[in-house]
């Protein structure tokens, strides 16, 4: 230990393959072999990781005539500005977990071309274990309102399991869609691993 208080710690490895971590009194840092730094660790005890699962993904287009007869719809955003290990696919929609851990998910949407025949709405967050609703209502809803339909849950998961946003309208006809980028974000999905 020198007496700036900055150290290092190396394993002598012929393929480089073995990590270095290295500090300061305040921050130590881990560094993998090809030079990436995958976490760190500052004087509040924060730790900031490059590796840690998350992602937030958003929907592009304005999807129509899904739902409103009892069809299920995976609500599938198709863009993806944050996705940290690729888990979320913006082809499906769906997010598999990496690891075993607590997930937290947050998800919203806006249901559009609503009809007086609706005799309900529900938005659910369908994970591998259960699934979860995050907004029901049986009450018909008025036709000149696009109710915007959210939650945030904690879902243990195992690694493989999945989780994807899926809303249901009954008792009219296939006409409902939800709404995308126009011009705010109006539809999102996003997640990371709490522990």
């Amino acid at each position: 230990q020198s007496s700036n208080r900055e150290w290092s710690m190396a394993v002598n490895d012929a393929v480089n393959l073995v990590p270095t971590i290295s500090g300061t009194a305040n921050q130590i840092a881990v560094t993998q072999a090809a030079g990436t730094s995958t976490a760190s660790v500052g004087t509040a005890s924060t730790q900031l990781s490059t590796t840690q699962p998350m992602f937030f993904a958003h929907l592009t287009t304005n999807p129509t005539n899904e739902t409103g007869d009892g069809t299920v719809y995976t609500i599938i955003c198709d863009s993806a500005p944050l996705n940290q290990g690729s888990h979320y696919s913006t082809g499906t929609g769906i997010f598999t977990a990496p690891v075993d851990g607590n997930y937290i998910f947050n998800a919203q949407t806006i249901m559009s071309s609503l009809t007086s025949t609706l005799t309900s709405i529900s938005f659910n967050l369908l994970a591998t274990s259960f699934n979860y609703r995050l907004f029901y209502t049986t009450v018909p809803q008025p036709v000149s309102i696009s109710p915007k339909l959210g939650g945030c849950i904690i879902i243990n998961m195992t690694a493989g399991d999945t989780a994807r946003m899926q809303i249901t309208a009954s008792g009219g006809t296939k006409t409902v869609g939800v709404l995308g980028d126009s011009p705010t974000v109006n539809t999102h999905f996003s997640g990371f691993l709490l522990h």
